[in-house]
């Protein structure tokens, strides 16, 4: 779903299965066993086109909403970079793409781990820690991830969760939204809806909300303590947040994660930043570096998003000893989380970082400033 290879992969399968009685095989629409893709910009021509409500279609318009479901289903940044709006940091909604650095090295990630998983043979899917700097549009990312999931296949029960309720809501608002700007013809029908908590989708997918300091639901039914988030639920897909905040993660290593199947099609993300030395997240982190588990690594630090992190220096400015460390620090340790790619932060990079940091320590904070910019 995320690499380009696997992607392939899944459209010469499409036409190799022999679909349900009743149902409409693609090479009888594509007999070249192709699916057409269409640019952005002619995806969002088309997607006028068929207007904002339902309406019968010709046969030309037919054959574009159904190859664009297909491609949907097998191909995560297609959707991701045609149908995807989401909220610009309170400025309005915008489309998704195009993306942050951060937001790409996370899609890259999963890219070659879902090639790794194919080429080892493994029966799992695709769970992964992110380690990183604030505002970032991971948990957008994270959460438009889980979305494709739901969106798109069906029977999917999906989680959304983080440490108290206010911030698992605001996961859930994410997703609402992808939801309602959704085109007619490709979005699911709705069957339940429970605000801040649950939204139930006719072809049996569905997502819910969770949060680290929650009794309800299941864990009373099945008389679970305090803080067993979802023990008695499976999901194959979850984005957990915030790990570092909570007050009590290791609830995870009991009710939710022994759920997780172990199954080709899972995706499981969990994000924060960094809190303290030796917490559950901590050791969650080390535990993955050593490939124990079934969870693998990404880490994304200041240097490697640009776009966001940078401002533009004074005339002959010259960094001081800390930030020539830092710069030193990026070189030396990018290629290590960056794919392969050594990053050298520029001087507008390196600016931000220093005035960045001095701000911190006139107050005291150096210590919040490595937690929030590691």
């Amino acid at each position: 779903m995320y690499s380009p290879e696997i992607v392939a992969r899944r459209e010469r399968a499409l036409f190799l299965q022999s679909p349900p009685a009743g149902v409409l095989q693609p090479q009888l629409v594509f007999p070249d066993r192709r699916l057409p893709r269409y640019s952005v910009a002619d995806c969002r021509a088309w997607t006028d086109r068929l207007g904002d409500e339902p309406r019968p279609l010709i046969n030309e318009e037919k054959r574009f909403v159904y190859g664009e479901g297909l491609l949907c289903q097998i191909d995560a940044v297609h959707f991701l970079e045609r149908y995807c709006m989401i909220d610009q940091e309170g400025h309005g909604l915008i489309p998704i793409y195009p993306l942050w650095e951060s937001q790409q090295f996370m899609l890259d990630r999963l890219a070659r781990l879902e090639v790794q998983r194919v080429e080892e043979r493994s029966p799992d899917g695709l769970l992964l820690n992110i380690l990183k700097i604030r505002q970032v549009g991971i948990t957008t990312l994270g959460v438009a991830l889980v979305c494709h999931r739901i969106f798109t296949q069906p029977y999917i029960r999906a989680l959304v969760g983080s440490d108290i309720e206010s911030q698992a809501g605001y996961l859930f608002r994410i997703a609402e939204r992808l939801f309602r700007h959704l085109p007619w013809w490709l979005a699911p029908d709705q069957t339940g809806y429970n605000k801040n908590r649950e939204l139930m989708l006719a072809t049996g997918s569905e997502l819910r909300t969770a949060w680290g300091k929650s009794t309800r639901g299941a864990l009373q039914e099945v008389g679970g303590k305090k803080g067993n988030i979802e023990r008695g639920r499976t999901y194959s897909t979850f984005h957990i947040s915030e790990l570092a905040t909570w007050d009590n993660p290791d609830q995870l290593d009991s009710a939710l994660l022994p759920g997780i199947p172990v199954y080709r099609d899972t995706l499981g993300l969990l994000e924060s930043t960094a809190e303290l030395s030796d917490d559950w997240w901590h050791k969650h982190w080390q535990a993955s570096a050593r490939t124990v588990g079934r969870f693998r690594n990404l880490f994304i630090a200041a240097y490697a998003v640009p776009s966001k992190y940078s401002l533009a220096p004074p005339d002959r400015w010259e960094p001081l000893e800390t930030t020539k460390a830092w710069v030193e620090k990026a070189e030396r340790e990018s290629p290590q989380w960056c794919l392969g790619q050594t990053i050298h932060p520029t001087l507008a990079q390196q600016y931000w970082y220093e005035t960045t940091r001095a701000f911190y320590e006139a107050k005291n904070k150096l210590s919040a400033f490595l937690k929030e910019y590691p």
